[in-house]
C-alpha cells in the first residue's frame, strides 16, 4: 500500500526551539558580529531602533546574517518569538505580545 502524503502544515516552535536549532550557531558566539545572548550592550542599542525593525532585518537578513538566519521556512512570528527569546536571555524585558495578525478570529 502506498502511504498519503502528510499535509504541509505550519509547526509551531517557540522562541527558545527557533533559537536551538537556527539562531544559536551565529548568536552563542557573536559570528562575524552578531549580537552574543547574554551582552546587553550588543542588544540594547539594536533594540532602540524597535522590535519591529529588529524582526525585519532577521527576516530580510543584515549584514553577515543571512535572511531568516538561513532557515527560509521560518516565519516572521518564529523570528519574533526567537528575538524576544534571546533579548530575554541577556535579560532585557520586551513586550513581544503576540501581533495582530495572531489575535483569534
Amino acid at each position: 500500500s502506498f502511504e498519503q502524503p502528510k499535509p504541509a502544515v505550519a509547526v509551531k516552535l517557540s522562541g527558545q526551539e527557533v533559537y536551538n536549532k537556527v539562531c544559536m550557531a551565529s548568536h552563542a558566539a557573536g559570528v562575524m558580529g552578531a549580537p552574543k545572548v547574554g551582552a546587553k550592550d550588543q542588544w540594547e542599542p539594536r533594540l532602540a531602533q524597535g522590535l519591529d525593525t529588529l524582526v525585519t532585518h532577521a527576516v530580510s537578513g543584515i549584514r553577515a546574517m543571512p535572511a531568516k538566519g538561513g532557515n527560509p521556512a521560518l516565519t516572521e512570528e518564529n523570528i519574533r518569538e526567537a528575538i524576544a527569546y534571546m533579548l530575554g536571555e541577556t535579560g532585557i524585558k520586551t513586550d513581544a505580545a503576540p501581533t495582530a495578525a495572531d489575535a483569534p478570529k
